[in-house]
């Protein structure tokens, strides 16, 4: 509370001064004092958004005419809500919109392993944000801004890839090729586009038992090819690749997986050698008959 006291003097028309009187008054100081709390986010996917409430609450007895509430993502990016007031002792719930940052698609050039490497880097790491809430009393009086901050985790899927097969087989052998896609991130793998590109260029799409892949979970698929019987010797080259999403609709890879299988021919056709060339000389009075 505050004790002021009034004092007042004064003069007449003839300049002679009268008073002081005073006269004591009270008064109370009403001042708006507002804090925020929010829970975090659970773990978030690259560029997703989160919104959630913002408890807002004004322990002073002062009513604000607007207060407002800033939200800085990780990238640096900002999301201000909408400005509000609030009463003297009462709370509000104020939205926020929490953005997640983004992971780079796939560079032109970049090493599967490159690419892995960054994936891994970005998955299951912490992420911040930081929230500012400031606001003005009745009388235009600024304050703050009261800081806060909220943490949660980036999680991404990353899918591997290997291809199997023989490493030898017989012209006319079929190789067996099995291909197995692996998610070793912490966030669900959707949409697996996944190819296999046969000796002699033909691709083949391989389909998995699943429609997704969770985390730690790996699927394999099989696929045939049938090496022609007069095939040479030498070796047949296949390559698998794989793409995905996830829940958020980010696009990953590819990534791709080769195999190599060394072909024998242990009966090649024959070749037939006609000997040195020869040159037949015939006499112009020979005469050649049909036979009967």
């Amino acid at each position: 509370s505050l004790k002021p006291s009034l004092w007042a003097t004064w003069r007449d028309a003839r300049g002679n001064e009268s008073g002081a009187i005073d006269q004591d008054c009270s008064g109370v100081l009403r001042v708006p004092v507002l804090s925020q709390s929010a829970q975090p986010p659970a773990p978030m996917l690259p560029g997703q958004k989160v919104t959630l409430p913002s408890a807002v609450r004004n322990a002073g007895s002062g009513h604000t005419s607007q207060a407002r509430l800033r939200v800085t993502n990780p990238d640096a990016s900002v999301f201000d809500a909408a400005p509000f007031s609030l009463a003297g002792g009462s709370s509000s719930d104020v939205t926020a919109t929490l953005t997640a940052p983004s992971v780079a698609a796939k560079a032109q050039g970049e090493t599967d392993e490159a690419y892995r490497a960054r994936l891994q880097s970005a998955d299951n790491g912490p992420i911040d944000f930081s929230l500012a809430l400031d606001w003005t009393d009745a009388a235009g009086n600024a304050y703050g801004p009261v800081g806060g901050a909220l943490r949660t985790t980036r999680v991404l899927p990353i899918v591997l890839l290997s291809l199997s097969a023989a490493e030898m087989v017989e012209a006319g052998d079929t190789i067996t090729y099995r291909v197995t896609a692996e998610n070793v991130g912490h966030a669900e793998a959707v949409e697996l586009n996944l190819g296999l590109t046969l000796p002699g260029g033909q691709v083949q799409p391989v389909v998995l038992s699943v429609g997704a892949l969770p985390p730690g979970e790996k699927q394999s698929a099989v696929v045939n090819f049938d090496v022609p019987a007069d095939q040479t010797e030498g070796q047949l080259d296949a390559q698998a690749s794989v793409s995905w999403k996830d829940g958020a609709a980010n696009g990953y890879g590819p990534m791709s997986a080769s195999a190599a299988t060394h072909v024998l021919n242990p009966n090649p056709p024959p070749v037939v050698n006609p000997g040195p060339h020869h040159t037949v000389v015939m006499s112009p009075t020979v005469t050649l008959h049909p036979p009967a």
